[in-house]
């Protein structure tokens, strides 16, 4: 890229700021070195580190930087043997620090920044050298008496040394003799030896050494001869700890070179990323944006604005500009001091800094090709003395510029064709403008010649562009428009500034009707294009809007997603917690209903065991016969002894277990199946206990007994049903009722004809208390409400109730919702529908159970 280009285009004062928010000067180094980069994939590589140091700056992650210095001469330096003092190992540490805490940042954010945090390679941790500096060296950079034990000891020793030393000085000094001889009484220090001040005459009656003396002669500082052993101790002590404190340092500076070239890479990464996320900072600092940079030729700039005037506080006025495909050349008319070269300058700026992977004050929509040549020949002078040399100076740039512009390139010249006579700057400007279009460079150009105008305003690939001028306040306004050729407005500005008017219509008369007639037609031009300005910002303040609702919505809508994702996922674990309690819910119920119901079994066996063997006590000792044992009282054996339950019951217990685990979701029929087994055995032991009460006060039987034989069916006057008898034993038979075997009296019985019917336990009433037709589930949670409800339709089913009324409430729905769900699947339920308004609406539920 051309130097002298990039020094008239000013990049070095914008890079001044960027640098101005690194953290060191080894980055502050770094972005004052940035130059366009070489090729389109360093480029990009640029712009994605620094995309990522945006986003991590957008989302609230500061990084963790510090005013680091430039360590890499002393870590080279310890490399070569070299000894560091304690405030530059000090100052290393810092660097192993940065390196951690920065390595970890960019680590932890890896899934949003991973080109950034693949730098984290080079960022090790130093946890060894960490530690021995800090243990060796204090924050202010003394090295500690910890440093090592040779050191510790030599301290103390100091200390011991030097305590004596001035008890014995401070003895001396209490001394009436040496006090008459004295200047002060004081100790003090010369030459490294503790002295006292003594009068000059009295140096030779002094016991000690002269070893310094006052300027004026009047005093002199002598050592004590009596403590000249303790200071010359002191002295070596002092030499050792200064050997010491050397071998401490060459130890801890042999810790930085075996770690010299992980601790230079560190340095050089930490100031990478320092000077990365300063480009950052700077894009929010003036609003900019990092622009789509292709191989393409389209060059759009959507509100750019020149960053050194956004520096200096300036409002500055946006260009746009969109050139490349409809046209690659544009010719920049306007009067003075119109904002022409501050527009050509923000256009060259603004590609230098895209092509140096900077952000640029522009908005995210821009993009830029890849610009492998941005030539600058721009003159800053805007008086209206112009000279042959003038002419000379910008033409020698522009023959530097031509053999070189092609494809890939930007060139921007201002006021192409000044310096010399209009008609000949005019076509000589063609020619230059139809070469560079032809060799295929993106041309910007500045003029006041109207031959150029016109020539734009005819030519395939050119186009004119006008800076803004407000007649009504004769100021330019810098507002940029492309599309229309702009006037210099001379006239105006001068009948402005004070030009007489008939000088102002001579001039007029002058340029001709002609001129004239272009001028009214671009005033016309111009106030129709103020109207559509206008409305053009009407337009964008309404699609802003329509943005901005939009976006509301769409928040909105996004809300009501992740709401709604929420509570899928709440409901699916709740529903998955439902099932694996139903399953272990369900398997656990059977595991106890098969425990109760062998239990039952076991009872009702030991019942009829005990009866038999109460009648037969009763037929053998009378009255003596002991009554049976309650079912509290049988022992264990006697309980495992009746353990089996008949084929029937053990053959549908059998199966409730074995569809359990292959169809979970059928664990509400089982648990209501698994209930009616387990609440039909208690009723049938209620039954047995009061036979067993019966026998206890059952005579002894006497007359005829009916004829009965296995296989019969007969009618139980006591429990009102029929059986089939089983067995005959001596006045006994037994019978079975339902699912119970009982041994009933002959007496009891009266044989019916046909084969037995097998009907059921009749269960009186009273075993079960009343049972009400309606449950009231507010107030629970699902699963406690679904318990409740199963228990409720049981006892129905058990009543012969046929319908039940479940009470749910309104509230959210959820407790409806499930109960509904679990009355599709229950084995007992019929029909259900939500209640009328009489009965509750839709807070309650009706359910009509199966016959």
């Amino acid at each position: 890229m051309d130097e002298h280009s990039l020094r008239i285009l000013e990049l070095v004062p914008v890079l001044g700021q960027v640098a101005g928010l690194t953290h060191g000067p080894l980055a502050r180094e770094i972005v004052e070195q940035l130059r366009p980069a070489d090729t389109l994939e360093e480029l990009k590589n640029r712009q994605a580190e620094v995309g990522e140091a945006l986003l991590l700056l957008d989302l609230g992650f500061v990084p963790p930087l510090v005013g680091l210095e430039d360590k890499r001469p002393d870590i080279q330096l310890a490399g070569r043997g070299g000894i560091l003092d304690p405030q530059r190992l000090l100052a290393i540490r810092e660097v192993a620090i940065a390196s951690r805490k920065l390595g970890r940042y960019l680590e932890e954010r890896s899934p949003r920044a991973p080109r950034l945090s693949d730098r984290a390679r080079w960022m090790p941790n130093f946890p060894r050298l960490e530690s021995e500096i800090s243990r060796c060296l204090s924050p202010d950079g003394r090295v500690l008496d910890a440093a090592s034990t040779s050191l510790r000891n030599i301290r103390s020793d100091i200390r011991t040394v030097d305590a004596q030393l001035q008890r014995n000085l401070n003895a001396l000094l209490r001394d009436p003799d040496i006090q008459k001889m004295v200047q002060e009484p004081i100790v003090t220090q010369r030459q490294g030896r503790q002295v006292i001040p003594v009068k000059s005459e009295h140096k030779g009656r002094f016991p000690g050494l002269v070893i310094d003396q006052s300027g004026s002669g009047a005093t002199v500082f002598m050592e004590p001869l009596s403590v000249l052993p303790l200071s010359n101790q002191l002295r070596s002590l002092i030499s050792a700890e200064e050997h010491e404190v050397e071998a401490v340092l060459r130890s801890l500076s042999g810790w930085v070179a075996q770690e010299e070239t992980p601790l230079v890479a560190a340095c050089e990464e930490v100031a990478i990323v320092d000077a990365t996320f300063a480009q950052a900072s700077y894009a929010k600092k003036v609003d900019g944006s990092i622009p789509a940079v292709s191989e393409g030729g389209r060059l759009k700039l959507v509100s750019a604005r020149h960053p050194l005037l956004l520096a200096k506080g300036i409002q500055a006025v946006p260009i746009s500009l969109d050139m490349g495909t409809d046209f690659t050349t544009v010719v920049v008319t306007g009067p003075n001091t119109g904002g022409k070269t501050v527009a050509l300058k923000t256009v060259g700026m603004l590609a230098v800094m895209a092509m140096s992977g900077l952000p640029i004050p522009a908005e995210p929509d821009s993009q830029l090709p890849f610009l492998t040549e941005i030539w600058a020949d721009i003159g800053d002078e805007q008086s209206i003395s112009q000279s042959l040399s003038t002419f000379s100076a910008h033409l020698t740039q522009i023959l530097r510029i031509l053999p070189r512009a092609g494809q890939g390139s930007l060139v921007l010249l201002d006021e192409l064709g000044a310096g010399t006579d209009p008609s000949e700057g005019a076509a000589l400007g063609v020619a230059l403008l139809e070469h560079l279009n032809a060799a295929g460079a993106l041309t910007m150009v500045t003029t006041h010649l109207s031959d150029l105008k016109i020539y734009a305003s005819k030519t395939a690939g050119f186009e004119n562009a006008a800076v803004e001028f407000d007649a009504a306040t004769l100021s330019p306004t810098y507002r940029v428009t492309v599309g229309v050729p702009g006037r210099s407005n001379a006239l105006l500005i001068a009948s402005g500034l004070g030009l007489p008017d008939p000088l102002v219509r001579r001039a007029r008369e002058i340029l001709g009707k002609e001129h004239v007639g272009v001028e009214v037609l671009l005033d016309d031009l111009e106030n129709e294009r103020q109207s559509l300005r206008q409305r053009e910002a009407q337009l964008s303040r309404d699609l802003a809007k329509m943005e901005l609702d939009r976006r509301v919505l769409l928040e909105q809508l996004d809300d009501l997603k992740r709401e709604r994702q929420v509570r899928l996922d709440e409901a699916a674990a709740q529903a998955e917690e439902v099932l694996r309690q139903a399953r272990e819910k369900s398997h656990g119920l059977l595991r106890d209903f098969r425990r109760q119901i062998a239990g039952l079994e076991r009872q009702k066996e030991q019942a009829l065991a005990e009866a038999q063997r109460y009648l037969a006590d009763l037929r053998d000792h009378g009255e003596e016969a002991q009554p049976p044992r309650s079912f509290e009282e049988l022992s264990d054996a006697e309980l495992e002894r009746l353990t089996r339950p008949d084929a029937e019951e053990e053959e549908e217990i059998r199966e409730a277990v074995s569809e359990a685990p292959q169809a979970p979701e059928r664990s509400d029929e089982i648990d209501s199946r698994a209930r009616v087994v387990a609440r039909t055995m208690e009723a049938n032991l209620n039954a047995m206990a009061h036979q067993l009460h019966e026998i206890r006060s059952e005579p002894v039987p006497s007359g005829p007994l009916p004829e009965v034989e296995v296989g019969q069916r007969v009618y139980s006057r006591r429990y009102g049903q029929e059986g089939e008898v089983l067995q005959v034993r001596g006045n006994k038979a037994e019978v079975k009722l339902g699912m119970v075997r009982l041994s009933l009296s002959l007496e009891d019985l009266e044989p019916l004809a046909g084969p037995a019917t097998g009907g059921q336990v009749h269960l009186p009433d009273a075993q079960y208390g009343p049972l009400s037709a309606r449950v009231d589930l507010r107030g629970m949670t699902v699963d406690e409400a679904l318990f409740e409800l199963g228990k409720s339709l049981d006892q129905a089913a058990l009543t012969k109730s046929e319908k039940v009324e479940v009470i749910h409430g309104k509230g959210t729905g959820a407790l409806r919702k499930g109960v509904t769900k679990f009355l599709n699947s229950h084995p007992l339920v019929e029909d259900h529908n939500l209640g009328e308004v009489y009965e509750g609406g839709w807070g309650v539920t009706v359910v009509k159970l199966k016959r």
